[in-house]
């Protein structure tokens, strides 16, 4: 046993400190029966036996091998002493079985769906999950392959927002991950000290996933170094990954601290009520101007794409660049810009663009702004094709809600007179049966029935927000028309 690979409770304390954590609040963990989540099981436990928190820990079975409702009794039959245990089972009899290929994005999310759900049942507001740092360094040589840039490169947060928003108890909870800085090397060994197993998943040993390769790989790097002394595998040990992560880690801050500031003090309008963004440029646009600074500008249609489409990731640099260059090869640069910028030439043809269900849309009226002339560019969500016209019709019942168009949390509550859910009743068994109801976009004729319904409060309402709607949405961009 090495004792400088036990991770002690003055260490874990630090970690959790930066949580702040309330006197006696409910915390929850998830729980996949491996050594992270494991030894974040005991820790905890340790931790909150002083601290007064309660623990839940969450036990997902995936049913997806025969073994894991197995592998799931068994986990909880080791962590029954230490924590409160909720068991989440994903149902598979619902939809179609994924494929093999489309199984793991599947697990993902109804994963992180059960877990929202345990949580808001349980009145939690802060998720522990076992992230360690070799997780850590498997997802940056993943993100090297693909050529991310500073933001795919820097450390996780030990704080974030839930990463995965596809039902409403997601909203407000946050993900909390204390091990980011631990080596599974150090988790392996304080479990053992503890007298915790822990459950190996045999997926982990196949060499035809990605991650596993790099594991393997990453493992035989340190060992070649730390244990053969071989320094020639020096370059990518776990010190210097590390260090790596905290050198774009300090770069992806400052860069941030700089769009964020750009972004309030700059023409950069985000629209909550219409669901749009628009970039007021000067034209033309001057050599000093941001939109010229290459890192800072595909940053901001970054976050603008994201707002768009409340994307949970951060968008491909690929889609970005896309916009980034047809923005500058349309706008009239200043003499001294085109002079800087000769390989932005003149070459769209269209003002309008769509990429990834993304509009850019250019309104060629001017605003002017301190004697400037200002253009403006829309980003917006593109108008539905027929095939999606059809797919984004959702079936609610009354007291759901429900995710639209993956962007819009939408619910149902009508109560009667007597306080009671309105119900119909089947004519052959007389089994009562809620009433469905169907949301789509709104269209042209939804305009004209609230216009016959002659319900003063209900007309002024709309009329408000369909002429704010055509006030700020390009007609292009628009899905009604008039």
């Amino acid at each position: 046993m090495t004792l400088r690979l036990l991770i002690f409770m003055k260490e874990f304390s630090e970690f959790i400190s930066k949580v702040n954590l309330k006197y006696k609040e409910k915390i929850g963990v998830a729980v996949s029966g491996g050594v992270d989540s494991m030894v974040l099981c005991y820790l905890l436990n340790q931790y909150c036996k002083i601290s007064g928190n309660q623990i839940t820990a969450f036990i997902i079975d995936y049913q997806l091998r025969k073994e894991s409702t197995k592998e799931a009794f068994q986990v909880s039959n080791i962590l029954f002493t230490l924590v409160d245990l909720s068991d989440l089972t994903i149902n598979n009899s619902n939809s179609p079985f994924p494929t093999q290929l489309q199984y793991e994005t599947f697990a993902r999310i109804e994963k992180y769906k059960l877990l929202t759900k345990g949580c808001n049942e349980y009145k939690i507001s802060s998720l522990f999950v076992g992230y360690h740092l070799s997780d850590q360094l498997e997802t940056l040589i993943m993100r090297l392959s693909r050529g991310s840039g500073i933001n795919g490169f820097a450390s996780m947060s030990i704080i974030s927002k839930f990463p995965v928003i596809r039902n409403i108890e997601a909203i407000g909870l946050q993900t909390v991950r204390p091990l980011l800085f631990v080596t599974k090397d150090r988790l392996k060994e304080t479990c053992i000290k503890a007298n915790i197993p822990w459950v190996e998943d045999p997926s982990n040993q196949l060499m035809d996933h990605k991650r596993n390769v790099i594991r393997f790989s990453l493992d035989k790097f340190n060992k070649r170094y730390h244990v053969e002394e071989k320094e020639e595998y020096e370059p990518l040990t776990t010190e210097r990954l590390s260090r790596f992560m905290s050198h774009m880690e300090y770069h992806k801050n400052c860069v941030n601290s700089e769009v964020n500031e750009i972004i309030n003090h700059s023409r950069v309008k985000f629209d909550k009520n219409n669901g749009i963004c628009t970039l007021i440029l000067p034209d033309p646009i001057p050599s000093f101007y941001w939109i010229l600074q290459k890192h800072l500008a595909t940053r901001i249609i970054n976050k603008i794409i994201t707002f768009i489409k409340c994307l949970e990731q951060p968008s491909r640099l690929e889609s970005v660049l896309r916009f980034y260059d047809h923005i500058l090869s349309f706008s009239t640069l200043s003499s001294k810009t085109s002079q800087i910028l000769l390989s932005h030439n003149k070459t769209s043809r269209y003002n309008n663009i769509t990429l990834n269900n993304v509009l850019l849309c250019y309104e060629k009226k001017v605003n002017y702004v301190s004697d400037m002339p200002y253009g403006n560019w829309t980003f917006c969500r593109q108008p539905f094709t027929s095939k999606e016209e059809t797919k984004n019709i959702v079936i609610i019942q009354n007291g759901q809600v429900v995710l639209w168009d993956k962007r819009f949390f939408v619910g149902i509550n009508f109560v009667s007179q007597e306080n009671k859910k309105e119900t119909l009743k089947d004519n052959n068994n007389s089994i009562p049966l809620q009433p469905q109801y169907y949301i789509r976009r709104l269209c042209n004729k939804d305009i004209y029935d609230i216009i016959e319904m002659k319900v003063e409060a209900i007309h002024a309402t709309y009329k408000d927000i369909i002429e704010r709607y055509k006030k700020s949405v390009p007609p292009i961009a628009r899905f009604i028309f008039w």
